[in-house]
């Protein structure tokens, strides 16, 4: 996959492969943000704020991950990443969440707590997800620790989508995949209807999850205003 910092050259393998890798400019902002991260995923957190359990062995931050810190959508707009998203995606997405997620290793070593999906899908002309798909951009710091494969993706799949799910599942195969490695300094910004999975937690490991939604999907996060806001907020200052 290539890097998102040639707009021009990732605009066409973003469309052919879903799925582009970025690094995170290393600023004052960027320490900032990695201190934060550090807290929730050591659980020691800031007032008004908890962690819950939304899937088996992992904790989300709540209530609303934007608010824990300022630098969690400064980033953002210090990378240009709002200006990559209109030439990379060649589409008008905002900001809608943010997800904040620790993983914790299953009893057994193996099991994975989000297996082989699509966030938005088509089986037995049944929409699920969000229509146009959004796009994500996830971050998994290591904090310094053994790198983990923490993420798997099947380049391509989001422009090869089946209706029949047992057809559609037929892409994943092991000569299609791409494991991704958490980092401290790099990101991956991916469609939604990508195939991927999360890979099975040998260790302990957090994960920074942006969501980007198109305009007639933004009624779906409501309870998020405080987010988009934000996000038009610095659209505006940074051009």
């Amino acid at each position: 996959m290539k890097s998102v910092d040639n707009t021009q050259q990732t605009a066409r393998d973003f469309y052919l492969n879903g799925c582009s890798i970025g690094t995170w400019k290393q600023t004052e902002t960027y320490n900032k943000f990695m201190k934060s991260l550090k807290q929730i995923y050591s659980e020691n957190l800031k007032s008004g704020f908890t962690l819950e359990q939304k899937y088996a062995y992992s904790k989300d931050l709540r209530p609303y991950a934007w608010e824990y810190d300022s630098s969690f959508i400064d980033i953002l707009f210090e990378n240009n990443i709002h200006n990559i998203l209109k030439k990379v995606v060649s589409a008008n997405v905002s900001l809608s969440h943010i997800q904040i997620r620790n993983v914790y290793s299953f009893p057994d070593g193996k099991t994975s707590y989000m297996e082989w999906h699509r966030d938005s899908h088509i089986y037995n002309n049944n929409p699920a997800g969000n229509f146009p798909p959004g796009y994500k951009i996830i971050f998994y710091p290591r904090f310094g620790e053994e790198k983990e494969n923490v993420l798997s993706v099947i380049p391509g799949s989001h422009i090869k989508l089946f209706k029949n799910k047992k057809n559609d599942f037929a892409q994943i195969k092991p000569e299609n995949i791409i494991s991704i490695d958490n980092s401290d300094s790099n990101f991956l910004l991916f469609n939604v209807g990508l195939f991927h999975s999360t890979g099975p937690a040998k260790n302990k490991n957090l994960r920074i999850i942006y969501n980007f939604t198109h305009e007639c999907a933004l009624n779906n996060y409501s309870d998020q205003v405080g987010c988009l806001e934000r996000w038009k907020e610095g659209c505006i200052k940074y051009g």
